[in-house]
């Protein structure tokens, strides 16, 4: 049976639960929000806003260390991030040339993250230099293309 059950106002395109299990992220397209929910408080804890999303699923994630960061693709081609506990956005990154569909953050390096598009590239993302704090630096490292 059903253990719990959220409300949002929208239809929902997306979700991501934290590592820790007590955390889900909703992307939620018709309002162009990802929402924070607290699963033990059943409470909405922040909203991310910023990213176009009005056609298509745009997946969001945690990263970083502590999972202190919230990332999205969007449809103007662009990577969003914020700060999970603030919901500052922190940086718009560009890189891709259609809409980011997909984001993933590495569990094992918390400055680097992927990003996936409707361009059919996959970009590799992390920190210019020795910065450890996302906050305007980070740069693509690589790409990758594929072609049919």
């Amino acid at each position: 049976g059903i253990n719990a059950e959220y409300g949002e106002s929208e239809a929902i395109t997306s979700l991501c639960l934290s590592q820790d299990s007590r955390h889900l992220l909703v992307n939620i397209g018709v309002i162009q929000e990802v929402h924070l929910w607290d699963l033990e408080k059943r409470k909405l804890l922040q909203k991310y806003s910023g990213l176009k999303q009005t056609r298509f699923v745009i997946r969001s994630c945690f990263g970083g260390a502590n999972q202190a960061f919230v990332v999205s693709g969007s449809e103007d081609s662009s990577v969003y991030i914020w700060n999970r506990a603030r919901g500052s956005l922190l940086e718009v990154l560009n890189g891709h040339s259609k809409t980011v569909n997909a984001v993933s953050w590495n569990p094992q390096i918390p400055e680097m993250f992927a990003s996936a598009s409707d361009d059919r590239t996959i970009r590799i993302w992390g920190l210019k230099g020795s910065e450890k704090s996302p906050t305007k630096k980070f740069g693509m490292t690589n790409g990758f293309h594929h072609d049919n």
